[in-house]
């Protein structure tokens, strides 16, 4: 082997080295996956802190390397906080919480679909926004308001988490509101006609006000 070849090996060998594997800790297939409070978003872990960095530090590609990767060799450590991270699908997010708004008359027309790992609040005050519900189930709580007149005329569906749903709109969520699976849930039907199916609700019968939910009952409040 030449010297020149010699120290082109060297060279490739010393780069290969300083690469940060670090960020192989960011992938993720589940919420579950993400560690210091990040988001599982198409396949990373984001707006958390990377294992055996600096606490508040993410890792995020340098300039001009493809799509951002965060997994892309000589990744550059960059100071974020959690609470500014927004997914695409929402509006807006405020003190961490997910706002998607359905303001305007038949707004979100297709399922509305809150993004995992954080708090959603959905605004359906639009005439026959909402029309095929909410899916909140990968949340951690969920704030529903069906306002509008035949907002949420299909299922509303929430995870885990405290689960809020105000139907106040004339026959708004029609279909059942399922909560059962949620530590918390209030499902309240103030518009005429609303919660035609009645819902699901977690715990014991008593929960079940008749069309709704409540958690004012002690074994109804399992957060």
């Amino acid at each position: 082997m030449t010297r020149a070849a010699a120290l082109a090996v060297v060279v490739v060998m010393a780069a290969a080295c300083q690469i940060d594997r670090r960020t192989d800790d960011l992938k993720c297939a589940l919420p579950a996956d993400c560690a210091g409070g990040a988001a599982c978003v198409d396949g990373w872990c984001v707006g958390g802190e990377v294992p055996d960095a600096e606490p508040g530090t993410i890792f995020d590609a340098p300039p001009g390397a493809p799509d951002g990767d965060p997994g892309a060799p000589d990744a550059e450590p960059i100071d974020v906080d959690a609470s500014t991270f927004c997914p695409a699908t929402c509006t807006t997010c405020q003190a961490g919480v997910c706002v998607i708004d359905c303001t305007a008359t038949s707004a979100c027309s297709a399922t509305v679909v809150c993004p995992a790992g954080m708090p959603c609040k959905v605004e359906c005050h639009g005439t026959s926004s909402c029309a095929q519900g909410v899916q909140c189930s990968a949340a951690t709580a969920c704030d529903i308001a069906c306002e509008g007149i035949s907002s949420c005329a299909k299922e509303s569906i929430c995870g885990t988490g405290r689960c809020t749903v105000a139907c106040s709109g004339d026959d708004s969520c029609d279909k059942k509101v399922k909560c059962n699976d949620s530590c918390a849930c209030d499902v309240t039907c103030t518009g005429d006609g609303a919660c035609a199916a009645g819902s699901d609700c977690p715990g014991t019968p008593a929960c079940d006000t008749g069309l709704g939910c409540t958690s004012s009952l002690g074994t109804c409040d399992q957060c």
